[in-house]
């Protein structure tokens, strides 16, 4: 239904300053940083494959009953995690991921007041 839609051309570029006016703010600009700075960070991206290969070991393990091998392995995924977890890169990233989040909400929420609920109104009368 909606793969045949067209955006009218006047709506697409109202839609280009928004996305213009949201690439402006503080808070956007800082995550999209953050995210550049954790794609281009080296010891994340091993750390994140490690964790893979390791869980990929522990199901081996855990397959052909060695448990105490794997209990080895689960602590020294825990402990990779915890790695991430406290890694300032990654702390940065989940709050400015929180913020942008909050901000596209309140988008979507002002959208959808001033769009789609006025639209709901006028099809129950």
């Amino acid at each position: 239904m909606f793969e045949d839609f067209i955006i009218p051309n006047e709506v697409a570029q109202e839609l280009d300053g928004l996305l213009e006016m949201l690439d402006a703010i503080p808070e956007i600009k800082r995550f999209k940083a953050i995210e550049k700075a954790v794609k281009e960070n080296h010891y994340l991206h091993d750390t994140e494959e490690l964790i893979k290969d390791k869980q990929k070991e522990a199901a081996h393990l855990a397959h052909y009953g060695k448990w105490e091998a794997k209990k080895v392995i689960d602590r020294e995924i825990d402990q990779l995690r915890q790695e991430l977890e406290e890694n300032v890169t990654v702390t940065q990233y989940r709050q400015a991921l929180r913020e942008v989040n909050q901000i596209l909400q309140q988008v979507m929420d002002q959208l959808y007041e001033e769009v789609v609920r006025p639209i709901d109104e006028n099809q129950i009368d």
